[in-house]
């Protein structure tokens, strides 16, 4: 059942189960995704067995989100990019700029929206899917 000798020589105390509960606790174990097989598990208690088993698991989560997160980020972040784009362009419908659409939101002309640009700088860079 792919369980080192060496190992079992360790801990002897396993070969005192009968032959078929050892393959049946093995076998169920290999099905929870454990690789790494271990005497310990067959005369262990179920809430141990269980435990182990779901720190493996979580383990197991946590390389593979550290190996490829870096990677997952920079897509999330380009989704949420195309997303906004997306969504300003849907937002800004026949406006030639941010401004203009500025300027027909707060009923004001173009140039008082360019004056409130220039005495706040923020507004330039104001996201149009927030002020919608």
């Amino acid at each position: 059942m792919d369980v080192p000798s060496e190992r079992i020589l360790r801990d002897l105390w396993v070969l005192k189960y009968h032959h078929e509960t050892i393959h049946e606790r093995l076998l169920r174990v290999k099905n929870m995704g454990i690789d790494n097989l271990n005497p310990w598990m067959v005369r262990c208690s179920e809430d141990i067995l269980n435990r182990y088993i779901a720190h493996t698991k979580l383990v197991k989560i946590s390389d593979y989100m550290k190996k490829h997160m870096k990677s997952l980020t920079h897509i999330l972040y380009y989704f949420r990019f195309i997303t906004i784009s997306q969504e300003t362009k849907t937002i800004l419908g026949e406006s030639d700029s941010k401004q203009t659409y500025l300027a027909s939101r707060l009923n004001v002309s173009v140039e008082n929206v360019q004056e409130m640009c220039f005495k706040i700088p923020a507004l330039k860079t104001i996201r149009v899917t927030k002020v919608a």
